[in-house]
């Protein structure tokens, strides 16, 4: 199956026209291109306020759209109040990976032909940097010293398909240093980044291998819980192992070796600027996890359940970046955990469930949006 992301990579005309603008600024490399293109494209929703939807906020517009069965009359208030902040033109609800994974794995051809039909309307282009990438940028942050609280949505949006990093951009500092690759890299990179986030899902159900399985690791990770309880349930020092470990595996996904030594002072370095200052946003993919991981393995009560996985990457994306987190029950009464009072006040997102209380929410949130703009009748702006 030949998708729009296939025929735009294969288009040498194209790519030959869009070279031309590369040739007049040989000294750009690719990565500065590729930084430079996303800073501007996250200043131009600079002044929107940015939500966050779980996928069950995006499946259920999908099905009120669609009129099926089971939808309720609060359901249908939330939509509505979707609708009334898109129209607004000051509202962004960027796709996290873990979301983006969910909403791929729908089975219902009608659901997911509703949420294709007005998903480039909401997301408006833009996704959430993967967290493996964020954690490898943040990683080499500590260890230069660097605690700096990066807060620019540059940081964290990115166009549909450099989720899948179809082209090393997630890493274009491995581009070998020749003019010909990186005004070759530069344009497809043009070029592939213009695709929609409809694209992406075309581009994703032609090629994946796999479905999302949210049924994923739950037992495994059940079962290493059980196997390696701390000796303290406390949050502190289940952080410490899980920052150990996820710094492993990191290691591992990205090749990189790192003695036991640096990593144990990467994660002193970074405990203790939490510690003095809990209201600190540096790091704020690593401290998420970390925080929310710990958690888990400190309450020996708590068990592993079938989405956790996705949840914590959902979190990730939205805590640092949106003004408000709209997720179910579960989630929001385990990130108001009192536990995690310094985790929150880092990161003053809004966490919001049910659909009542998001419709009511993203209300106030529109009128105050139009307040701000000058305008004096809800129909004026």
């Amino acid at each position: 199956m030949s998708t729009k992301f296939d025929r735009v990579i294969r288009d040498r005309k194209a790519l030959m026209e869009r070279s031309m603008a590369h040739l007049d600024r040989p000294w750009v490399s690719y990565a500065e291109h590729i930084k430079a293109s996303r800073f501007k494209r996250a200043q131009s929703v600079a002044d929107r306020t940015i939500i966050y939807l779980d996928t069950n906020a995006w499946l259920t517009i999908a099905n009120v759209r669609i009129n099926k069965q089971r939808v309720t009359a609060e359901m249908r208030d939330f939509e509505r109040q979707i609708a009334r902040a898109v129209a607004s033109s000051r509202f962004l609800f960027p796709i996290g990976l873990s979301t983006f994974f969910e909403l791929d794995a729908i089975a219902d051809n009608a659901t997911r032909a509703s949420l294709i039909g007005f998903v480039d309307e909401m997301c408006q282009g833009f996704c959430v940097e993967t967290d493996h990438t964020l954690f490898d940028v943040e990683l080499r942050r500590i260890e230069a010293g660097d605690s700096e609280e990066y807060r620019h949505p540059a940081e964290f949006l990115r166009r549909p398909m450099e989720l899948v990093d179809p082209i090393n951009m997630s890493r274009p500092d491995e581009i070998p240093p020749d003019f010909v690759a990186h005004i070759y890299y530069k344009t497809r990179y043009d070029i592939i980044t213009e695709c929609s986030f409809s694209d992406q899902l075309e581009f994703t159900r032609a090629h994946r291998k796999k479905i999302w399985d949210n049924k994923a690791l739950t037992d495994q990770l059940n079962e290493t819980k059980l196997a390696t309880p701390i000796k303290a349930p406390e949050l502190f020092r289940a952080m410490v192992g899980v920052f150990k470990s996820l710094i492993e595996l990191h290691c591992q996904r990205f090749k990189r070796e790192m003695e036991d030594e640096l990593r144990q002072l990467l994660v002193l370095r970074c405990l203790y600027l939490w510690d003095q200052n809990p209201g600190s946003a540096a790091f704020p993919t690593i401290r998420i996890n970390v925080t929310l991981w710990g958690l888990m393995q400190a309450d020996p009560t708590r068990r592993f359940h079938h989405g956790d996985v996705a949840d914590f990457e959902a979190a990730a994306s939205a805590l640092p970046l949106a003004a408000a987190f709209y997720t179910d029950r579960k989630l929001a009464n385990f990130l108001n955990d009192p536990q995690l009072a310094p985790l929150r006040s880092a990161f003053p997102c809004e966490v919001v469930s049910g659909f009542s209380e998001m419709a009511q929410h993203l209300a106030a949130l529109i009128e105050a949006r139009r307040r701000y703009a000058g305008c004096e009748t809800p129909s004026g702006c």
